[in-house]
């Protein structure tokens, strides 16, 4: 058997989002150097632009929690602009590259940076739109909670005590909606990536067939489980990422220190990330399918043909 379909024999069967994750830590760790180089020059330039103030991100968090006021003056900045203009234009492309790799390191084959940014370039405008996606539900998937959890807690604080307890389990339940809903909308896009590389699809036909599958009976109670896994990876990294930052600027008064550690959090993260999203893929799958679509289906995962 090749190493192809002994990985497939491996992964005829659902998993469990534990197995997920374990399969996802063990692929991440064995392919890490591959992975984490397909990304750390992008992360580099997210750096330096962020170091400057600036970002996408931050006129978003400005938006919700600053007011409007302070986001136009971070839109007249140069440098939102660019970064704006690599988050959106640039991302995307080392994005599909590690969608390429991800599925190349579940199907068992050697993995190749170069050969993976070469099939890329097929796919770019793909991951262009599902990246934009993507973007606005982890925004919303870390905004909508604050806001939802700030307004209630400091409504609270002057209402009747019966009333205000109500009000919380209101907002706590909103809350967890809001949380399972824009984590499920990015689970879908990582599906959706993947759909593109492995099954060669077009942008609209991926996102249908991946909204689909992981919302159909068999999958949708995995979706939200992932989503929260999801949720779980990237509360922990931001932490971590906080963390550093403020162990570098308050004990070492350094904040380029800082800047470097969290890249560095952040590169060692994506690899997690991408394994955890392709052993997503590959499971709706096999819920959809079972065997075949595993042996014949993933044959070639990172043809370029266009399907309707």
């Amino acid at each position: 058997m090749t190493a192809r379909t002994n990985v497939a024999a491996s992964t005829v069967r659902p998993l469990s989002l534990g197995e997920i994750l374990d399969r996802a830590v063990t692929l991440a760790v064995r392919n890490f150097i591959p992975l984490a180089a397909a990304f750390v020059l992008v992360q580099i330039v997210n750096s330096a632009l962020y170091h400057q103030g600036h970002s996408v991100s931050s006129v978003f968090y400005s938006m919700a929690f600053a007011g409007s006021d302070i986001a136009r003056s971070e839109a007249r900045s140069p440098f939102l602009w660019l970064s704006a203009g690599f988050t959106f234009l640039i991302t995307p492309l080392s994005s599909a590259a590690l969608v390429i790799l991800g599925a190349r390191a579940v199907l068992g084959e050697r993995l190749s940076v170069g050969s993976a940014y070469r099939k890329a370039l097929a796919r770019w405008p793909s991951f262009i739109a599902i990246g934009a996606i993507g973007f606005v539900a982890e925004q919303a998937m870390f905004i909508g909670p604050i806001l939802i959890l700030g307004r209630i807690l400091n409504w609270i604080g002057h209402g009747n005590p019966l009333l205000s307890a109500l009000v919380l389990l209101i907002g706590l339940a909103a809350t967890l909606m809001v949380i399972a809903a824009t984590s499920s909308i990015a689970m879908i896009g990582y599906a959706a990536a993947y759909s593109f590389i492995v099954e060669g699809r077009g942008f609209f036909n991926g996102v249908i067939a991946s909204v689909r599958r992981a919302l159909n009976r068999s999958s949708r109670r995995q979706t939200i489980a992932a989503g929260a896994a999801l949720f779980a990876i990237m509360f922990g990294t931001l932490i971590l990422e906080g963390a550093a930052m403020g162990i570098s600027v308050d004990l070492f008064r350094a904040p380029a220190l800082g800047l470097v550690a969290t890249g560095l959090i952040f590169v060692a993260v994506v690899p997690l990330l991408t394994m955890f999203g392709a052993v997503y893929y590959f499971d709706l799958r096999v819920r959809e399918g079972g065997v075949e679509p595993i042996v014949s289906g993933f044959s070639d995962p990172v043809r370029t043909s266009q399907r309707a």
